[in-house]
């Protein structure tokens, strides 16, 4: 970014504001996302259905604290 220029991060783009940038820079994310399902649908659709996998991996490790905090508690006497 020099003086009064402004640069998209994503695709090089310049800019005469920050705001006008700031617009376009979530425009050119969202059509880039777009692009690569289209150039590879099946990844699209796995990582449609990642959200449950780390859900899955937050119980286990919540679960994993409840279980070493309850045995930490029942094994010192209290």
């Amino acid at each position: 970014m020099e003086g009064n220029v402004w640069e998209c991060n994503i695709c090089g783009v310049c800019f005469a504001s920050e705001k006008e940038t700031l617009k376009h820079s979530e425009a050119c994310q969202i059509q880039n996302l777009q692009n690569d399902r289209i150039k590879n649908p099946i990844l699209g659709r796995i990582s449609d259905h990642l959200w449950w996998l780390a859900f899955i991996a937050k119980l286990g490790l919540i679960s994993m604290l409840i279980s070493v905090g309850l045995s930490l508690i029942f094994m010192s006497g209290l």
